[in-house]
């Protein structure tokens, strides 16, 4: 027998001995892995469920490590029990050797040594051996090893493991709460709970002795138990019950901490994280009060507030104290100002201490500043950071003073009263308030008009005489309030802007209305005045009935509304009558409009005298009613009156529009006689003007005719020359061919013709001042083309109104082409021009003048004097067929002043 194969082959079984019960208990490991993973599954789930406590959670966990491992111990004997013989015959059993051949041979290598074999023993024993090693050789590695063991290990593991590894996948709080409470069981991680805390401070840090208030913020869930405030120091805890702030906020106050501590809250089986608690030794400011004691001037109460809770402003020369109280008691400190930026040091100041935790210093504000605080316990331990604060200086401003009214420019007549309103306030109270009153080259007159206090704010409201001034037509008057303070430094005067008034004459006041009426406006005072007498015969007729039918009660109630319309009647007449007249034959008619205001007061006398059941009723009441038929044929001439005056207004109106048509139809012309090749111009949006604009004009004279026509047949049989001679106007338009050139020229500018279409338009504007040129010359009997060409209308009050209609209205002001005068206007279907904006349309303060319904004069009732605003709000000019304003007016002259205002008007405003 050789020593090599008896070697080898012990060795071999051996080894494979020691492959096999590794793999044992490899299969052993597995099957506790998967233990293992169940057991962390299961404590896992208890600590979401129960939320362990610490030390319940860390016993568990070294439950769970010990039984993996003491179940280990407990199979490893089992696993190492597993012998040579035991594997030799595993051999076997893998080889299908019956006659056990590998055992055989195992066997006779153990029983025969190398030195006490004879040489058949060894021959016996190598056979044997070599047959068991040729069977040994046939078996693999694998079926050598527990490989049935590892699969059933492993898939038992595996499905343990998966349903670990599927419950932390799919249920977060699992993995991001309970196993790393297992982990790191040295780490502050609160139990899982569907509350969510947030502590308020996170991180407090309290001075000494001071007291820390903490709150907290449960959201997530309902909070159904109540929360405690945990506290731990030293080894030991404390818990108190929190107050419920609001829904979801509790709040805990510690009082008086000395040393550092940990917290947190909990409710129930949930609670925050552990917060660490830390002391701050150095002094503090805890408190900061302020005394600001402002300068005697300002009259201002002493006001002691926090430092901090709003900006310190002070006046200058306030004195200011500031009181401060530390965490810890002091034996010193100081105060110094810097310069706003904190450069440099500006002022020191020392201290008085009231208590050791108390101290207090005062200085006087001078200007802006910034404060700081220094503060020395008894241990000699400074503040780190000084309490600082901002000192700003609070400026006296001066008063400030508006004036509402008059406006910066204005008109008014001689004996005007002026409505003067304003506005003067003081952030510290008004001292003295005047209106100041000068008349170029006089001295200033100042009226005052303190308050009966000091206030810091008043409204001024003043009536100026100016009959009692004494001024006349061409002065000027300059107003201004002046407000003072009480500020020592006399600094806080101020007055408002100054305020300007040119007298003019009542002519020019009377000018500027007539500029501004119309003959609606013209016509609506008398059919007021015949509505209002009108209304009276009703009543009359009501009082009667009411007799007729013997019902005293009736008649009483019919009196009464009788007396009532007779005095409103006669207080219109009386209106009427005092009304400042702008046209001649208003002037005219207020004598009968107050003869009659004192014959229907004399009626409302005898109608007052009558009561049901009188013996002089009937007689009393006819005499009344026959007083009230005499007025009428009075009013009946003044509105007879008034309605030929508005007739043969309506023809100015017509004369007036012919001549506008004519200026139209000459800047028609211009536009296109301004290129030197008219017949190589090539801008259609130029010609599709032109169109449209001759298209416009032929229609507004075709209006115009027809307008002339209809109106010259209402004319009234005592101007039947005027009427023919508006009639022989329309015959002689119609011969001279005005309407072919203009449709020649719009339709040469549609084929984008330049030399036709100024051709065409040249002519028809040859034709329109031919026309006026021929009316010229008919003679002085042909009124109409006489009113074209600016002629007056002759003398009386009826023709004295017509010229001053004429006048208001352009044609008195030589509009015509060239004229002067002449500005930014255009033309509407009323016939009129519209002048532009200029530097004269200025409120007017001047004689009572009534504003009547729908009337847009713009005047209105008043006592004494009238401001006329509406000067300022004349509209822009309307050009035919676009029924929108024009706002260009810069060409504007100022047309609605008098001539010899102007220059006055224009110098103030170029100032």
């Amino acid at each position: 027998m050789t020593n090599a194969t008896h070697d080898v082959y012990l060795a071999l079984i051996a080894r494979g001995r020691q492959r096999h019960v590794a793999g044992l208990m490899l299969a052993e490991i597995l099957r506790l892995a998967g233990l293992a993973c169940i057991l962390l599954l299961v404590l896992t789930s208890l600590d979401l469920l129960l939320s362990l406590p610490a030390g319940a959670l860390s016993m568990l966990t070294a439950v769970m490590i010990a039984l993996p491992a003491g179940a280990l111990l407990i199979r490893l004997p089992a696993c190492l029990r597993f012998r040579q013989t035991d594997y030799v015959r595993l051999i076997d059993r893998l080889t299908g050797s019956q006659r056990r051949e590998t055992e055989a041979a195992w066997e006779l290598a153990h029983r025969y040594g190398h030195q006490t074999a004879s040489p058949l023993e060894s021959y016996l024993v190598d056979t044997s051996i070599a047959k068991a090693r040729a069977r040994f050789d046939k078996t693999s590695f694998r079926q050598r090893m527990p490989v049935a063991l590892w699969k059933q290990a492993g898939r038992r593991a595996g499905r343990q493991a998966l349903l670990t590894l599927a419950a932390f996948a799919f249920f977060a709080p699992l993995r991001q709460t309970a196993l790393p409470r297992i982990i790191y069981p040295d780490r502050d991680i609160p139990p899982f709970s569907l509350l969510e805390f947030k502590v308020v401070p996170d991180a407090p840090l309290v001075p000494y002795g001071s007291s820390a208030e903490l709150s907290v913020t449960i959201s997530g869930a309902a909070v159904r138990h109540p929360v405690y405030l945990e506290t731990r120091r030293r080894g030991t805890t404390g818990r108190a019950r929190c107050f419920q702030q609001d829904g979801t906020t509790y709040i805990q106050r510690l009082d008086q901490v000395i040393e550092p501590l940990e917290f947190c809250f909990r409710t129930g089986r949930a609670r925050s994280h552990w917060h660490s608690l830390d002391l701050l030794l150095e002094p503090r400011v805890t408190g900061a009060g302020i005394e600001l004691t402002p300068p005697a001037y300002s009259r201002l109460p002493v006001r002691h507030f926090p430092a901090g809770n709003r900006p310190l402003r002070a006046l200058a020369g306030s004195r200011i104290t500031l009181e401060l109280t530390s965490n810890r008691p002091l034996s010193g400190g100081r105060l110094i100002l810097r310069t706003p930026d904190g450069s440099r040091i500006t002022e020191e100041y020392p201290i008085s201490t009231i208590d050791p935790g108390r101290w207090r210093a005062t200085w006087t504000a001078t200007g802006p500043a910034l404060v700081e605080a220094y503060l020395e316990d008894i241990r000699g331990e400074r503040t780190r950071r000084p309490f600082r604060m901002q000192q700003h200086i609070q400026p006296d401003e001066p008063p400030r003073v508006v004036m509402y009214e008059p406006a910066v420019f204005s008109l008014a007549t001689p004996l005007a009263t002026v409505r003067i309103s304003g506005y003067a306030e003081d952030d510290l109270g008004l001292r003295q308030t005047e209106l100041v009153r000068t008349v170029p080259g006089f001295r200033d007159r100042a009226l005052r008009m303190d308050p009966l206090l000091p206030l810091a704010n008043m409204q001024i409201e003043h009536k100026l005489d100016l009959g009692t001034i004494g001024v006349e037509p061409g002065d000027v008057i300059e107003l201004f309030i002046e407000a003072t303070d009480h500020n020592p430094a006399m600094t806080g005067r101020t007055a408002s802007e100054i305020a300007r008034i040119q007298i003019i004459s009542h002519d020019d006041y009377a000018a500027m209305l007539r500029e501004r009426l119309r003959i609606e406006d013209f016509m609506r005072r008398y059919r007021e005045a015949w509505n209002a007498y009108a209304g009276i015969a009703p009543a009359f007729d009501a009082v009667k009935a009411a007799r007729d039918a013997g019902d005293d009660a009736a008649i009483a109630q019919a009196l009464q509304q009788l007396s009532e319309t007779i005095a409103a009647a006669g207080a219109t007449m009386r209106r009427l009558a005092d009304d400042f007249p702008a046209f001649a034959a208003e002037a005219e008619s207020q004598q009968t409009f107050a003869a009659t205001a004192k014959k229907l007061e004399d009626i409302g006398a005898l109608v007052n005298q009558l009561s049901p059941g009188v013996f002089h009723f009937d007689s009393t009441l006819e005499l009344a009613s026959g007083r009230y038929r005499d007025i009428r044929e009075e009013l009946k001439v003044q509105i007879q009156q008034a309605e030929t005056i508005s007739a043969v207004a309506r023809l100015i109106e017509l004369a007036n529009r012919y001549q506008r048509l004519t200026l139209e139809q000459e800047r028609l012309v211009r536009r296109l006689a301004r290129y030197p090749d008219p017949a190589g111009v090539r801008d259609e949006a130029l010609f599709g003007y032109l169109s449209d604009r001759q298209s416009e004009v032929r229609g507004e004279l075709r209006r115009m005719l027809d307008e002339l026509a209809r109106r010259a047949g209402e004319l009234p049989d005592s101007h039947a020359a005027l009427a023919e001679d508006a009639m022989q106007f329309i015959a002689m338009f119609e011969q001279a061919g005005i309407f072919e050139p203009m449709n020649q020229a719009q339709t040469a500018a549609g084929n984008r013709d330049g030399a036709q279409t100024l051709h065409y338009m040249q002519l028809a504007l040859e034709r329109l001042k031919q026309l006026l040129d021929q009316c010229e010359q008919q003679g002085e009997g042909d009124m109409f083309a006489g009113l074209c060409k600016n002629r007056k209308p002759g003398e009386g009050f009826e023709c004295q109104t017509l010229e001053q209609m004429l006048q208001a209205w352009g044609i008195g002001r030589g509009t015509a082409a060239g004229a002067a005068g002449a500005g930014a206007g255009g033309f509407g279907d009323d016939g009129f021009f519209a002048d532009g904006y200029s530097l004269a349309n200025l409120p007017v303060y001047g004689p009572q003048r009534s504003q009547h319904a729908d009337s847009g004069s713009g005047a209105g009732t008043g006592t004494g004097a009238r401001s006329i605003p509406g000067l300022q709000e004349r509209a822009g000019y309307t050009q035919p067929g676009t029924g929108q304003a024009s706002s260009d007016t810069s060409a504007a002259p100022p047309v609605d002043m008098p001539e010899k205002y102007r220059r006055a008007i224009q110098k103030y405003f170029s100032e």
